[in-house]
């Protein structure tokens, strides 16, 4: 069994997983994907990758991705991918100052209409042909 700080060790009981909602980008070397960060810790994040959206495959696990979020960026791994959802471990840690200007990030979001708003304006976008 991996230990806590292993780099490969199992860290789906991180207590400091944030809850967001946000939008994100994961690069990959066989492209860009939108993606919805739905949860963040120190270790690793969990994605939801926007299948309308990207009109290719997911990414597939084991792959080396980059996640970027607000103006974040980290390296990691896909390691698991279900249903669209999967999990990313990180090769760097989020700091403690990026967790919490993340927090800050989701309540932006949400106070500004969050999902809501994304899906008006890419309706708008695609009523102008720019989708």
């Amino acid at each position: 069994m991996d230990s806590p700080d292993s780099p490969g060790a199992d860290r789906r009981r991180d207590p400091e997983r944030l809850q967001t909602s946000l939008p994100a980008r994961c690069i990959t070397l066989s492209g860009t994907y939108p993606v919805v960060l739905l949860d963040l810790s120190p270790h690793g994040g969990r994605i939801e990758v926007d299948e309308e959206a990207s009109r290719r495959p997911d990414p597939q696990p084991g792959e080396t991705v980059v996640l970027q979020w607000g103006g974040n960026e980290k390296l990691g791994k896909l390691v698991w991918l279900s249903q669209h959802v999967g999990g990313i471990a990180f090769e760097e840690v989020v700091t403690p100052a990026e967790l919490k200007g993340t927090a800050l990030l989701q309540e932006d979001y949400i106070a500004q209409g969050g999902k809501l708003r994304d899906m008006a304006l890419y309706a708008a976008d695609w009523a102008k042909g720019r989708s």
